[in-house]
């Protein structure tokens, strides 16, 4: 087919209708665009109608006034009912959608001299392998068909349109909605990575187009640019926006540029709202490859993504593996989370807020109030997907309020309640060891020891073969152990001072302001005589050897190692939590590196 002078797309998102008029006025702004094509990017209906051909219909009625071509996809709550078993026959939706937009299939392309469109539409999930019936699911059927597809045409500009975004494209999420049903990506119950790995393959990807959040345009996270591909998030037309912003997307195109506006459903025109523009010749856009500049010095910032809404807990931060992170914040989630693909999987908890997190080789360990609870890290039922609670074990309690958990060696956990050190493994239920000197707010645990770090400011020691315990220091703020190395921060009359232990002898020695709130100061041991120091939100990274301070430029509320690789290696990594820096952003997680770091 060969390209006209220009070509318009309108794009809308979420198709939800909440009030007739609304929508009539809606569909107005759209025809009144003149577009070539229109393309709503599902969820069609009002109310109870949504996901049945009622609701498809309704939709329908309003979309063929328009009076131009319309190119449709399935949404999530299109596939609701008839996903895992439900109670509509499978085939219901799409049979409905094909017959009354005229398509010989849900998915497919439209081919122009200088560009192809690119359609994926949500398809049925079979009862075995449904885990979330609202997820917005990819059959291989139809993701062999794109990858066929796309090699038909090497070096052509290629746009995508689909209802919910891939993972690792960077736009913003709704983390207590689509993060915690585990929907908020294509495919992400199943086979996430490989829309990645298709961005990556195939440069001709050039820009795509999802919904699914019902957000506006004015953030700046509603559009990115990842992999060479610009994304952007579309908005809805109705007042199901979730921002109070009822907008789409117009695209328009041409041999020598790709502009992207916003149609403004309440000002009933374009805006420049989240608009985008490439002036150059179409076929150029595949050739621009995404730069990865990282901050020039010592510390370098490898990583970062959001991660939840609630304020991060100062004690919940594990790193499960070299990608992944567990963050527990005040409003009862306990996130998974991959900063190098700026995406959050799910919640492994909600509820009351957990008061201690670790992870050990028999699995993952949660506390809130009395309650501990071991969840499998490779489990995919350990996200908690529905508010009622989780599928499954609910969990052991203890006669008493549980403060902290340290990992013990073979498996298992130590668990610190009141003034009692308890063990639990997955094998074993709870049981009692002995009594403590006093409450103890951290636990640490290093193989033959156990650190306990007591309410009143006393750093203890466990002997774990004979259970003995004995006072080593007294006036401890905050202390960290890592393979024989600790870190101790100590309260003085005027000053905080920040000592190394090397095989139990003093390696260093640091001393520091001390200003009024010093509860917010924590340590971390990264071994080879380095050291992070949360310095009232401030986050100071201490090299003895070079004798370096390095201070990074944000208010931290949590860090933790990222393991290394090897047993016989020092972390030279580490990750970051930090607090939300207003009200419109969420608390972020930052993956550093310190390996450049001259120890010499």
């Amino acid at each position: 087919m060969e390209m006209s002078e220009s070509f318009r797309i309108v794009v809308l998102g979420d198709f939800h209708i909440k009030d007739y008029a609304e929508t009539k006025r809606a569909v107005e702004d759209v025809s009144n665009c003149r577009p070539d094509l229109v393309v709503p990017l599902g969820d069609f209906g009002s109310g109870d109608k949504i996901g049945s051909p009622a609701g498809l219909e309704e939709a329908y009625a309003f979309l063929k006034t328009v009076g131009a071509p319309i190119r449709p996809i399935l949404g999530n709550h299109d596939l609701q009912r008839e996903s895992g078993g439900g109670p509509q026959a499978p085939g219901t939706m799409t049979n409905r959608l094909l017959a009354l937009f005229n398509l010989d299939k849900p998915y497919g392309a439209v081919e122009k001299e200088e560009f192809r469109l690119f359609f994926l539409s949500t398809d049925y999930q079979k009862p075995e392998i449904c885990y979330q019936v609202q997820e917005v699911f990819i059959s291989d059927a139809q993701f062999n068909w794109v990858v066929a597809k796309l090699k038909e045409r090497p070096g052509v500009p290629a746009i995508f349109f689909s209802h919910a975004p891939p993972v690792g494209c960077g736009l913003r999420t709704v983390p207590s909605v689509h993060v915690r049903a585990t929907n908020a990506y294509l495919d992400q119950n199943h086979n996430p990575l490989r829309w990645l790995e298709l961005i990556k393959s195939f440069p001709e990807i050039v820009c795509w187009f999802s919904a699914h959040y019902h957000l506006g345009h004015g953030l700046p996270d509603t559009a990115s640019f990842r992999y060479g591909t610009y994304f952007f998030n579309t908005g809805v037309h109705s007042s199901a926006a979730r921002d109070s912003s009822r907008v789409s997307r117009v695209v328009d195109l041409s041999s020598n540029s790709l502009k992207v506006h916003t149609l403004d459903h309440e000002k009933r025109g374009l805006t420049e709202e989240g608009s985008w523009r490439w002036n150059k010749p179409l076929r150029e856009l595949f050739m621009v490859t995404k730069e990865n500049k990282l901050q020039e010095g010592s510390l370098t910032c490898l990583a970062k993504c959001f991660v939840g809404e609630g304020q991060l807990l100062a004690h919940g931060l594990v790193c499960l593996n070299r990608d992944r992170f567990l963050v527990a914040t005040e409003d009862g989630y306990v996130w998974e989370a991959e900063p190098a693909l700026e995406c959050v999987w799910g919640t492994l908890h909600l509820g009351e807020p957990v008061n201690s997190l670790a992870l050990s080789t028999d699995g993952i360990w949660l506390a809130w109030g009395k309650t501990i609870l071991r969840v499998d890290p490779k489990d995919p039922w350990r996200f908690v997907r529905q508010k009622a609670g989780r599928k499954g074990k609910e969990g052991d309690e203890l006669p008493l309020q549980i403060d902290c958990l340290a990992p013990r060696q073979g498996g298992g956990v130590w668990i610190a309640a009141c003034d009692t050190l308890w063990q639990a493994s997955a094998k074993k239920s709870p049981l009692k060891l002995l009594q403590l000197p006093e409450r103890m707010k951290r636990l640490t645990a290093d193989g033959k020891y156990l650190w306990l770090h007591g309410s009143s400011g006393k750093l203890w020691r466990l002997t774990c073969d004979n259970f003995e315990v004995s006072q080593v220091k007294q006036e401890v703020m905050a202390c960290d152990e890592w393979r024989g190395d600790r870190v101790e921060l100590i309260e003085e009359k005027d000053r905080l001072r920040l000592l190394y232990y090397s095989d139990g002898k003093l390696g260093w020695q640091r001393d520091f302001e001390k200003k009024e709130n010093t509860r917010q100061c924590q340590v971390l041991c990264l071994g080879a005589e380095r050291a992070l120091f949360n310095y009232y939100g401030q986050v100071i990274f201490c090299d003895g050897r070079s004798n370096k301070v390095l201070e990074t430029d944000a208010h931290a509320v949590a860090f933790t190692r990222v393991e290394p690789e090897s047993k016989h290696k020092n972390p030279n990594e580490f990750c970051l939590a930090f607090a939300a820096s207003n009200e419109k952003a969420f608390p972020q997680l930052q993956v550093w590196s310190c390996c450049s770091l001259s120890l010499s």
